[in-house]
């Protein structure tokens, strides 16, 4: 079985596969205007695919997450890393200079019931969005802090373990920058069908590389863990 995030992703990324065929389509009869509306069109997609990784890379914490979440018998048995996200949230919220502020925030912890480390875990008690709710623009650095959250310390070391090319990592990177010229106005940010095919190839591959990751990083806690 496919992680729940990579089905997804393949269903979203047929949409702008399906953008990419109405270029064609319409190219191909010599659509009136089309010359136009293809370069819109076409970087439109690529927005979309922008969203989209950004979506899966959100999606697959959250599916090591809720797999961690049924599987543990006490707070110790998770990832340290979850279990401090959980406890104590977005670490910004602990910058305050307020005295009160803070002490308000080490109480909640402290009766968090994930604080106890032999407490009895309950399915239902973790919050995946804890995870990815400052998560956005999905560059490498951004994923890797990401992953970092759940307990996978450099997930770009792990890919590249799998995955030599360095290509598949630039390549996201390139993808969010032209994202941004996209989205603040450069006219000039110009996108080719081939472009966008070769992305979603390419993202493809990246994604599943990531699964297993993820699936892997899973069984190190549960070592009968399948999706």
């Amino acid at each position: 079985m496919q992680a729940p995030s990579l089905v997804r992703l393949n269903s979203r990324l047929s949409e702008i596969s399906c953008l990419v065929g109405i270029c064609r389509s319409r190219r191909a009869r010599g659509a009136r205007n089309f010359p136009k509306e293809e370069p819109a069109l076409l970087r439109g997609a690529l927005v979309l695919l922008s969203s989209h990784m950004e979506g899966y890379f959100e999606d697959l914490v959250e599916d090591i997450v809720d797999a961690i979440d049924p599987g543990i018998e006490n707070p110790r048995s998770m990832p340290e890393e979850i279990r401090i996200r959980q406890v104590l949230g977005e670490p910004t919220r602990w910058s305050t200079q307020d005295h009160g502020r803070r002490w308000q925030l080490v109480r909640a912890a402290a009766e968090s019931p994930l604080f106890d480390d032999s407490a009895i875990h309950v399915s239902g008690q973790l919050d995946p969005g804890l995870h990815t709710d400052k998560f956005g623009n999905p560059g490498t650095s951004e994923i890797r802090e990401l992953f970092k959250t759940v307990g996978v310390a450099n997930c770009w070391d792990e890919f590249h373990a799998v995955e030599p090319r360095i290509t598949y990592k630039n390549e996201i990177d390139a993808i969010v920058s032209r994202r941004n010229q996209i989205a603040h106005g450069d006219m000039n940010a110009i996108v080719t069908d081939l472009d966008i095919e070769g992305y979603i190839r390419n993202f493809q591959h990246t994604a599943e590389v990531f699964s297993c990751i993820a699936r892997s990083h899973v069984t190190k806690y549960l070592p009968s863990f399948s999706w």
